[in-house]
């Protein structure tokens, strides 16, 4: 049993007793369940069970309260009653009827227990073969559907608890075109907390709206057809948005063989030239049912300049920047004590990130690198010419970090992995993703950190992030929750992303670094010169003692401050 099939919480008191005077019904057991039990022994109990007040019955508005605290979606509710010598011995919930009635693989369904009253004498539960008592109301306890536990009441006051059942908002991370208010179009569910709290505030509600959160060709519109013309009027009316919630996934129509695992990065290319997957199928869309009217909103930078081959509207509205929120549990105070020079956090496989790991590893930071490739490999199906740095100094300094990785990876800070992957061909690496146990692949390990900060301890003890986006060798400028990260934590940063990036994320009223170092990277069209020019800035800051590094800090922080209450007051952003 991996210890992420067990998670814990607290929630403050924001519930009377209410439940108490509820009309509870006994819940009913499978007699083979009760006589195997008493076959081990349990022949003198009142009850097997408790007694339920379950979602069919109307909850107390508190409960609607405290859903999104849990990560879980398609919830159902039960107050749970045990009275004096009710026992429920170790035992397993298999959800199948919930599995039905959700259309979700039983697999992916958690359970939460959380405690309405403090403990009492008596009070018992029992999760994975550990007991626990003494908790305190609001203590929550979270585990997977086929994990082993127990509870007892032997004690002769009532024992009451919220039991939560849902599906873990990490499962398959929506990854899917949602519609709302589409004419002939079945309303997307919105029972995730992703698409109440954070897609449908951004979007316009009285108008047509399609959301899609995956990346590459969106398949869902192939099976999209308005055969009603009253319904073609109503869209060419009023008008449909498409909100793109990743970057677009870009090639080249004169040799449209990705050079990434699901989309291209490249060198000099013509605007005319230039296509993406997701304005592919729209445009398919689009001409199949006579749509004229759509505005595609996308988190790309400057994305109508570079892709004027599509006769939709183009507009760079980020709503996967708008859809971000506050780290939970922020240490807001400054430490001018930190000890490492620089945080890099990697996750997913790209040429870039795997070249900045290269030259990071061994130095005085933290860095998370999945993944190790011989050096002659790692120069193999680049965008530019690594062999072009030898007069630079740092190509020696990629081949002692290349020797580095090799033999002392895998590097990580909070997500440790059971094993590093090796990567033969880097322009078609058989796995992208990094062998970490508790995240599936495909996944984002910051979806997993809802109920705590795993990083804070890391960010407050350094000089200064080295931002890896995703995307680096595209014309069109992006960033991620990454950038967000620092405004947060108050750090500086040196950004590794396509070009005018840095004025992307000026543009909503952040200020960056150029006073204290070369920030001219961020004009360079040329990927290879760009990545070399941020790797002599990254040089030149990890060359400075940490002495010099924590005065450049003091002198830093009426921007960390400026850009800390930009975030906060979402200026620009919402």
């Amino acid at each position: 049993m991996s210890n992420s099939d067990i998670q814990f919480g607290h929630l403050d008191i924001c519930w009377n007793d209410d439940y108490k005077r509820f009309p509870y019904v006994r819940q009913n057991l499978a007699e083979e369940e009760v006589n195997k039990w008493k076959a081990n022994g349990y022949d003198h109990v009142k009850s097997f069970t408790g007694m339920l007040y379950d979602s069919t019955n109307t909850m107390p508005d508190w409960v609607n309260h405290i859903r999104d605290a849990f990560g879980l979606y398609k919830q159902t509710h039960t107050i749970y009653k045990m009275q004096t010598l009710e026992i429920m011995p170790t035992h397993v919930d298999y959800f199948k009827r919930y599995a039905e009635l959700k259309k979700v693989d039983v697999k992916d369904v958690w359970r939460v227990v959380m405690m309405l009253e403090d403990w009492k004498p008596g009070h018992y539960f029992e999760l994975n073969g550990v007991g626990y008592t003494n908790w305190k109301a609001g203590d929550w306890f979270k585990w997977r559907y086929d994990v082993p536990h127990a509870a007892a009441n032997i004690g002769i006051e009532d024992r009451y608890t919220l039991q939560v059942t849902g599906v873990s908002m990490h499962v398959g991370q929506l990854n899917k075109l949602l519609c709302f208010n589409v004419p002939g179009v079945e309303d997307a569910d919105n029972s995730h907390p992703n698409v109440r709290h954070l897609i449908l505030p951004n979007i316009d509600e009285n108008k047509p709206s399609m959301v899609y959160t995956n990346n590459s060709f969106i398949r869902e519109l192939d099976s999209i057809n308005h055969t009603n013309q009253s319904e073609i009027e109503l869209l060419n009316e009023k008008g449909l948005d498409i909100y793109l919630y990743e970057p677009i996934c870009s090639y080249d129509c004169t040799n449209p063989v990705h050079t990434q695992e699901f989309y291209s990065e490249f060198s000099n290319i013509d605007p005319m030239s230039l296509r993406a997957e997701e304005l592919d199928s729209i445009n398919d869309y689009a001409k199949r049912n006579g749509i004229t009217n759509i505005t595609v909103h996308s988190c790309d930078y400057n994305i109508d300049k570079f892709y004027p081959a599509y006769n939709f509207k183009l507009t760079c509205n980020d709503i996967f920047l708008k859809s971000q929120t506050n780290i939970l549990n922020l240490d807001e105070t400054i430490n001018f004590d930190f000890t490492k020079k620089f945080i890099c956090l990697n996750w997913r496989f790209t040429k870039h990130r795997q070249l900045v790991s290269t030259f990071l590893a061994g130095k005085d930071g933290y860095l998370s690198c999945y993944f190790k490739t011989d050096f002659e490999t790692l120069k193999k199906g680049l965008f530019f010419n690594l062999d072009d740095w030898k007069n630079s100094g740092l190509y020696d300094k990629m081949q002692i970090g290349a020797e580095i990785l090799n033999t002392q990876g895998p590097f990580y800070v909070d997500k440790k992995p059971t094993d590093i992957v090796t990567i033969t061909d880097t322009s078609k690496p058989d796995l992208t993703w990094p062998l970490v146990s508790e995240i599936k692949p495909s996944e984002t390990p910051s979806l997993h950190n809802f109920s705590n900060n795993p990083l804070q301890e890391f960010y407050r003890d350094i000089f200064f992030d080295i931002v890896n986006e995703t995307r680096f060798a595209q014309p069109t400028g992006n960033f991620s929750e990454k950038v967000f990260q620092n405004f947060q934590y108050k750090k500086p940063f040196v950004l590794v992303a396509p070009p005018k990036t840095l004025e992307y994320i000026k543009s909503f009223g952040y200020k960056s670094f150029n006073d204290f170092w070369d920030e001219s990277y961020d004009d360079e069209w040329d990927h290879g010169v760009r990545l070399e020019k941020i790797l002599n800035v990254i040089d030149s800051i990890l060359m400075k003692p940490i002495e010099e590094l924590r005065e450049i800090y003091k002198d830093m922080l009426p921007i960390l401050e400026h850009n800390f209450q930009i975030y906060n007051q979402r200026a620009g952003i919402k």
